[in-house]
This record gives C-alpha cells, structure tokens and sequence, in this order.
C-alpha cells in the first residue's frame, strides 16, 4: 500500500535531500544514459504530465457533466473500484499549464463518451483488463472501459492519436478512488493508483 499524505508541505525547503546512496543505482536504466547510471526527479507537485484540455466533460458522481477546467475541491465525481461503479471527492485541483498535447479519439462516440479527447500524450487509461496504459500506447486493439447509461462497458481503441501542439491542461486529484471518467473514459488521476480500479479485470 502506498502512503498518501492528506496535507500538503507548505515549505518545500524544508525536505532533506534524498539519500541516493541507499538506491541501488545498478538496477535502475534509463534511455536517456544507457552507459551512465541515472535517476530523475521531479519538481512539481503530482504527475505533471497527466493532464486534459480546457472543455474535456467530466462525469459527476450524479451522472452530470463538468467541464474540467471548473471542477473544484469537494466536488463528487464518478469512479470505480473493484470493478464497480463508485464515487470520489476531488481532494486537490492542480494548477493549469500549457504542455503539449495529442488528440485521440474514435470513429464514433460510445454511449456516454465523446468521440474526439484532447490531452498529454502520459495519460493513463484503463483497459477492460485491468491495464493501465498510456495514451502514445494505445492501439486499436486494446479495449477502453467507458460509461454508457450509467453502466460500465469496454470499447475498441482509439482510431487514431496525432500531436496537436501545445495548449493549457487541467487535471486534479480524488480519493479514496484515484480515477475518474474524462469525455467519458476512465482514466487515472495520479501516477500511483494504490486502489484497483477493475480488480483482476473488466471481465
């Protein structure tokens, strides 16, 4: 299980250095130094990465629409766990940045779910299996779990996924489920799920 703390630290100052010398650096590679061992940190708060542009509706835990750019702390969204369908508190909102996004989307919409989804390329998404995958690692032949009224169906993989260009993205975080429905898809609030989403799989 993944602690998560239920504060944020105010003065990042104050957090020590890692101790790097208690990783065992040899386990680790990275495509950006194949001969040189490597590590990376991030300096933002949350995955920066993980994000949906201005518009993208998000499903609200009584079956409305928000669009993600309005969504506030202490808003209830829709979610799942276990495989089931579940609600969540938005716990934090992060702040908009521009980032470079991908458009992927469908030959046509699906129940509840938009044909056509704009955000950055590292957004997870779940699979029918349990998976969770990136949107540039998605192909045809995964299948994306969507809603469709009000019951949780699995669909064919985008028809396509192209770079758009740069464009300001929105994302926020929920507990205790740390997924929610974006355009109608499930998608994955934060790089660490330490809640199942669909358990051993859709089926």
């Amino acid at each position: 299980k993944i602690w998560r703390q239920e504060r944020f630290i105010e003065d990042l100052d104050a957090l020590p250095f890692p101790a790097r010398e208690l990783t065992h650096i040899d386990k680790y590679y990275s495509v950006l130094a194949k001969d040189t061992p490597t590590t990376s940190a991030f300096s933002s708060r949350g995955c920066p990465y993980s994000c949906f542009v201005k518009g993208t509706l998000i499903t609200m835990s009584d079956y409305s629409k928000k669009k993600i750019q309005d969504i506030k702390v202490g808003d209830k969204v829709l979610s799942v766990s276990e495989g089931e369908i579940s609600h969540s508190e938005v716990t934090h909102v992060f702040e908009p940045h521009e980032e470079l996004v991908s458009e992927f989307g469908f030959d046509e919409g699906y129940g509840d779910s938009q044909s056509v989804i704009e955000g950055t390329p590292y957004h997870k998404f779940y699979t029918e299996k349990g998976q969770l995958k990136e949107v540039w690692s998605i192909n045809y032949r995964d299948r994306m779990i969507a809603i469709k009224y009000k019951r949780l169906i699995d669909v064919e993989g985008f028809s396509w996924n192209r770079i758009t260009g740069k464009s300001l993205v929105y994302n926020f975080e929920t507990k205790p489920d740390h997924n929610y429905f974006a355009n109608g898809f499930l998608v994955a609030n934060c790089s660490f799920c330490d809640r199942p989403a669909l358990g051993k799989g859709f089926r």
